[in-house]
C-alpha cells in the first residue's frame, strides 16, 4: 500500500469565521509551521456534535463509546440545550434514527436531564404533528413518554422555578396526542404526563 507522501498531506480544521471546515499545509495553521497548534483548540463544527448526538442511537458495544463522548460534550459546555435541540430537531427527520433510542441516555443518566429535556420536548413536539397528519402517535413516543413520566415532578418544578420557559412548559404536541382518539398506550401516556405536568 503507497503511503501518502509528507508533502501532500493536509490539516483540516473548523474555521468559526467562516463557519464551514477549511485545508492548511501546516498543521499549525495559526503559525504557519509543522508544530502542535498554538493557542486554544478550535470549536466543533455543528456536523460533528450532530454525528455526536445521531451515534446515541446506535446499538451494540460502541454505544458506550457514544455515550461517554456525548457525557464529556455536555460537561464541557460545547454541547449546550440550545444546540442538542437543534440537532435533535434535524434528526427527526430521518427515518432511519430511531427518536426512542436517541433519547436512551436520559434513562439512567439523570444529571444530563438538564440537557436533554430538550431532546424530549423535541420528540413530543415533532410526535404531535404526526399524530395530527395521521390520526394516532408514532409508535416510537412511547418509550419517550415513559422517561417523560419518570421525569415529570422534575421538569414541572424546573418550569416553576423558570429553567423551563413558560412557552417550553406547554409540551407543544402532548395534548394533540392527550386528545386523540385513537385507542393507544401512547394516548394514556400523554394523558397521564399532561396530568401530572398540569397542562391542559
Amino acid at each position: 500500500m503507497k503511503m501518502i507522501e509528507e508533502e501532500n498531506e493536509v490539516w483540516l480544521h473548523y474555521d468559526g469565521a467562516q463557519e464551514k471546515i477549511v485545508v492548511s499545509e501546516c498543521r499549525n495553521w495559526r503559525g504557519g509551521n509543522n508544530a502542535p497548534l498554538e493557542g486554544e483548540a478550535t470549536p466543533y463544527s455543528k456536523l460533528f456534535l450532530s454525528f455526536v448526538v445521531a451515534l446515541l442511537a446506535q446499538d451494540g458495544d460502541s454505544i458506550y463509546g457514544a455515550k461517554s463522548l456525548f457525557k464529556e460534550l455536555v460537561q464541557a459546555g460545547t454541547l449546550s440545550l440550545k444546540t442538542v435541540r437543534e440537532i435533535t430537531r434535524l434528526l427527526l427527520s430521518y427515518e432511519e434514527i430511531s427518536p426512542a433510542k436517541l433519547v436512551r441516555i436520559v434513562e439512567k443518566e439523570s444529571e444530563l436531564l438538564s440537557i436533554c429535556w430538550g431532546m424530549l420536548w423535541e420528540c413530543i413536539k415533532d410526535a404531535g404533528s404526526k399524530t395530527v397528519e395521521t390520526g394516532k402517535p408514532p409508535a416510537w413516543i412511547n418509550r419517550i413518554l415513559d422517561i417523560c413520566i419518570y421525569y415529570a415532578a422534575y421538569l414541572r418544578e424546573a418550569a416553576k422555578r423558570g429553567s423551563i420557559s413558560k412557552e417550553d412548559a406547554l409540551w407543544p404536541g402532548l395534548l394533540e396526542m392527550a386528545n386523540c382518539s385513537a385507542k393507544s398506550t401512547a394516548v394514556k401516556k400523554a394523558k397521564e404526563l399532561a396530568k401530572v405536568l398540569g397542562i391542559g
